[in-house]
């Protein structure tokens, strides 16, 4: 049985204004809200549990309960889910799935390792090929390319060596991402294949490679899975030790220094989904060559992708164009343009705009709120809870709040009251008093809350009690 690991870590800065921190590309439904997200798409891939056993995914500690929900509802069960306390690139993740999943020193156990957010058309084809070539990853490390169909300067490529088996060969050389002129020539030589950052590793393999090349990551690691937290399905890596490795890639760790790597060339329709001109190649496209997702009306317009989250969104006599709208900001570029969507996320940083990180809409452990409006000393927030859901029982120093139930019943403490508040009720909450809403019911809780006060930040919170073990602050409300 093959062990899927899914590398769940990305922020996805160059889909912005739709990828962001707080919900970056991976949770996201690039084909529309009617589609599966990234990592919904990537879990289905490995439920057949003829060739798959549970799937072990690396996170960070913020995207847990999404990931739990994301499992729930596709009826998964996970090995583990390990929380990185910070990123630290994908040779440091992958070395804390090996130890985990081999359990017991020199254990060997086959991992396949698959980013959460890439886009595989038809996987059937790539899982055909995995199953004949398993047995070779007992002894090596094997990498899939991906056929180029155009001179991408935005992926890396490997070299295609001496042939090792049938349709496998030598990795003879990694390349980072070229130039124009030599992604020409790599893809007219025929030898060159895109680097797809998926890969088929033995543990004991890996980690013998690691040791020899990075001994300070296998050291760092061993001692995070060591003094790290198993909480059953939850696996914490202790924060010294991991956060003491370098940010660094499997490709520059192990693979383009270790005589042990295979190619395993494979011809399926792969994206990385890594920026907004990548999203439009991968689309559907109407009669005038225009990419069209959400609530959009062009005319006169063609080879543009207009993605509308919210709004409706119009075009007039434009071309070329990517145009992605939310509820609080607007992204127009030119669509050859689109890579340098990052460097409008580092200028926001540059410049503390919260709109570089987070939505207006922030996910919770138990549903999400929504920002509707907010002056100098009241916020209006719209609060979905999800059944079956409670927030801590907590209080704020600084703020009052005031909760109209518009959807759902909710169930509400105050001070060492309990009460039941139907659609069409509502309940003041002064500053300062213990409070709580959970949701005992099976359908949403729907509830608009307005705030007032002279504080108004999310970190204006003490916590009593609390379910999901936030004792640490990481997650208000």
């Amino acid at each position: 049985m093959i062990i899927p690991v899914i590398l769940c870590g990305g922020v996805g800065s160059r889909l912005w204004p739709l990828s962001r921190k707080s919900n970056p590309k991976q949770f996201i439904k690039i084909s529309g809200e009617n589609h599966n997200s990234l990592l919904e798409e990537t879990v289905e891939r490995i439920s057949d549990k003829e060739i798959f056993d549970d799937p072990i995914i690396l996170c960070n500690k913020d995207y847990e309960f999404k990931i739990r929900e994301i499992l729930a509802k596709k009826a998964i069960s996970p090995k583990k889910i390990i929380l990185e306390p910070e990123g630290r690139n994908t040779a440091p993740a992958i070395a804390a799935a090996c130890f985990l999943a081999a359990e017991k020193e020199n254990e060997d156990k086959s991992l396949l390792i698959l980013p959460a957010d890439h886009y595989i058309e038809d996987f059937f084809k790539f899982k055909a090929n995995l199953v004949d070539i398993s047995r070779l990853a007992q002894s090596k490390i094997i990498t899939f390319g991906i056929k180029p169909t155009h001179p991408s300067t935005a992926y890396g490529y490997i070299k295609q060596g001496q042939e090792y088996g049938s349709n496998i060969f030598d990795a003879e050389e990694f390349v980072e991402k070229p130039n124009k002129d030599l992604a020409e020539k790599y893809l007219s030589s025929g030898m060159y294949f895109w680097n797809s950052g998926i890969f088929l590793l033995n543990t004991k393999i890996y980690l013998e490679n690691l040791k020899e090349f990075e001994p300070e990551i296998y050291n760092n690691t061993l001692l995070a899975v060591k003094n790290g937290s198993d909480l059953g399905y939850t696996f914490k890596l202790e924060n010294k030790s991991f956060g003491a490795n370098k940010d660094i890639s499997i490709d520059y760790a192990v693979l383009e220094k270790s005589k042990e790597i295979l190619l395993s060339p494979t011809q399926i329709n792969w994206s990385d989904v890594g920026s907004w001109s990548a999203v439009y190649e991968i689309a559907k496209k109407d009669e005038e060559e225009n990419a069209i997702i959400g609530d959009v009306v062009a005319i006169n317009s063609n080879n543009n992708l207009v993605y509308s989250d919210d709004m409706l969104t119009t075009l007039v006599g434009v071309k070329d164009l990517v145009v992605v709208s939310t509820k609080d900001a607007v992204l127009v570029a030119n669509k050859n343009d689109s890579e340098k969507v990052k460097d409008i996320v580092k200028n926001l940083k540059e410049n503390e705009r919260k709109e570089s990180d987070e939505h207006l809409k922030i996910y919770r452990p138990w549903g999400f709120y929504e920002d509707i409006n907010k002056g100098k000393s009241f916020r209006t927030k719209q609060i979905t809870v999800n059944p079956k859901s409670s927030l801590s029982l907590q209080s704020h120093e600084h703020r009052s709040e005031h909760w109209v139930v518009v959807e759902g019943q909710a169930e509400v403490t105050k001070g060492d009251n309990v009460l039941t508040l139907k659609t069409g009720e509502s309940i003041f909450i002064p500053a300062k008093e213990k409070h709580r809403i959970a949701n005992k019911t099976d359908k949403l809780l729907v509830i608009i809350e307005v705030q007032t006060g002279s504080y108004l930040g999310e970190d204006d919170i003490t916590r009593y009690e609390d379910i999901y073990g936030r004792s640490d602050g990481s997650l208000n409300s």
